[in-house]
């Protein structure tokens, strides 16, 4: 599983997963914004700007379901999607893509995890 938001190591809700192994760190092609609420982002791979930066995750199927479950109530799809980790190895993902076209501020590097602390609504941020 790819994670970029709130999924990752250390980012809240990693705990929904149990024990899971990291793969390491990877990227996927497209444009990461904060939701249009602010508190999380959405990953919107039809934007294709730049990389989203996040982890690859290796999970019990179960802990999985539930995470997927918990994402896709909240308005994300379930995609298969290639991504590519750092030493440039392209492997095949689930990801968790936002499709409602709605969002808010745009997340310029791409990563999540350099800004969630420093978020001010309506500036944007590198």
């Amino acid at each position: 599983m790819f994670a970029y938001g709130t999924l990752r190591p250390g980012c809240g809700n990693d705990v929904m997963l149990g024990a899971y192994d990291h793969i390491g760190s990877a990227t996927v092609p497209g444009l990461l914004a904060y939701h249009a609420c602010g508190a999380f982002p959405v990953y919107l791979p039809d934007w294709v700007s730049g990389d989203v930066h996040g982890d690859v995750l290796l999970a019990d199927d179960r802990e999985v379901a539930n995470v997927m479950a918990m994402e896709v109530f909240a308005g994300y799809d379930a995609v298969w999607a290639d991504v590519t980790l750092g030493d440039g190895t392209t492997i095949e993902c689930l990801t968790f893509p936002w499709r409602r076209g709605h969002h808010g501020d745009v997340i310029d590097n791409g990563d999540w995890t350099t800004t969630r602390h420093a978020y001010v609504p309506g500036r944007r941020h590198a």
